[in-house]
């Protein structure tokens, strides 16, 4: 990409930032960087935008994540990062080691330097709506979030999530039964602490969970 082109990429997605977190104010969500969040009841969403160039012109890409408040909490808890509970609450959205969300939905608008404003207020409301059918649509058809998770299929870290949500019930042996075919697979879960993956960790939790009976 040609130093012209990041800078004005880079100004655009400063410009888009601000008034995504301006206008989401009105809903009560908090921003940092590129990230708009807020707790929904028990659940955490936020919603990321990200600009890109591409042919020509600006693409802003805007998606939902959610999941479970507590994930968060019974993630680091595991993984020996309980610190990170009490930390800022935006660590749950751009944090490192932040336990994976669930998208619900993406999106991609096509904007100028001219009209970045009213697509960025644009792009925002539609989000509002999808949040509010998503919600609707989980109150209505499952149980909660964890039973939602449970019977989900290809989403992104679904091994994970699954085996958290497992725990959340209390199903301490479907958790251990997961971790244990996905230890055998060579399968990690893509993050590391004190020398051990997290699905060692999990097995270890679950291992203390269930001695503990």
């Amino acid at each position: 990409m040609k130093k012209e082109t990041r800078k004005s990429v880079s100004q655009v997605q400063k410009e888009v930032e601000k008034i995504a977190k301006k206008y989401a104010k009105k809903e009560e969500f908090k921003g940092i960087s590129n990230i708009i969040y807020k707790r929904v009841d028990d659940l955490f969403i936020f919603i990321i935008f990200f600009i890109r160039k591409n042919k020509g012109y600006f693409e802003l890409s805007v998606s939902m994540e959610v999941k479970l408040y507590e994930y968060d909490n019974l993630f680091w808890k595991i993984f020996k990062m309980e610190s990170n509970i009490s930390e800022r609450e935006s660590l749950r959205a751009n944090g490192a080691f932040a336990c994976p969300s669930v998208e619900i939905q993406e999106k991609t608008y096509k904007i100028t330097e001219e009209n970045y404003e009213e697509v960025t207020i644009l792009a925002v409301e539609e989000f509002y709506q999808i949040l509010n059918v998503f919600l609707e649509n989980l109150k209505r058809n499952y149980i909660d979030f964890n039973d939602y998770v449970l019977k989900q299929e290809d989403i992104l870290n679904d091994k994970l999530l699954k085996m958290l949500a497992n725990i959340s019930i209390h199903k301490i042996l479907d958790a251990k039964q997961m971790v244990t075919e996905e230890i055998k697979l060579g399968n990690r879960g893509g993050y590391g602490n004190e020398g051990l993956d997290i699905y060692e960790h999990i097995l270890n939790y679950c291992n203390k969970l269930l001695k503990e009976k």
